[in-house]
């Protein structure tokens, strides 16, 4: 007996042999290219919903990898856990210098500040996208002063 197959599953076996072929052949340049894309637009996103959280008067206080929720197949980045989160005002109060993970906090933050703006949250967006792009934390102290050091030794030795 003939086994027969309908021309639908023949084009699904053809598109899908296809498409392993040419993920195979695809040079890495390409890879990275798409990667690169991916990257820019969650980074787009964060940067997004950091500026909303401010225009709303919101400072997050703990921007971290790990507080970021990603749909890799959708590329879409939702920021979570706003439970440091607090309002800012002008002028500005003074809030505790123990927030945000140790590898994302500002040098402001380390050094003890307690009066501090949106700009600890940019801090923490940049460590980010370095991460993204490095694929490690950029600054990965183990103490407030050894956090200062790797800052220090990154922005002014390297």
């Amino acid at each position: 007996m003939k086994a027969q197959c309908s021309i639908y599953e023949l084009l699904c076996n053809f598109v899908s042999n296809l498409l392993i072929s040419l993920h195979k052949g695809v040079p890495e340049y390409v890879k990275q290219l798409l990667e690169l894309r991916t990257t820019s637009r969650f980074q787009f996103q964060l940067c997004k919903g950091v500026a909303h959280c401010h225009s709303h008067g919101v400072l997050h206080r703990d921007l971290k990898p790990q507080n970021l929720v990603v749909d890799k197949d959708k590329v879409i980045l939702k920021i979570a856990d706003l439970g440091l989160g607090r309002a800012f005002t002008v002028p500005l109060k003074s809030y505790t210098h123990e927030i945000v993970t140790l590898w994302y906090r500002a040098p402001e933050v380390l050094r003890g500040t307690i009066h501090y703006s949106t700009a600890i949250d940019m801090w923490s967006v940049r460590c980010i996208f370095a991460e993204m792009a490095r694929r490690q934390a950029l600054f990965q102290g183990d103490s407030e002063f050894q956090q200062l050091l790797h800052i220090f030794w990154y922005t002014f030795v390297k």
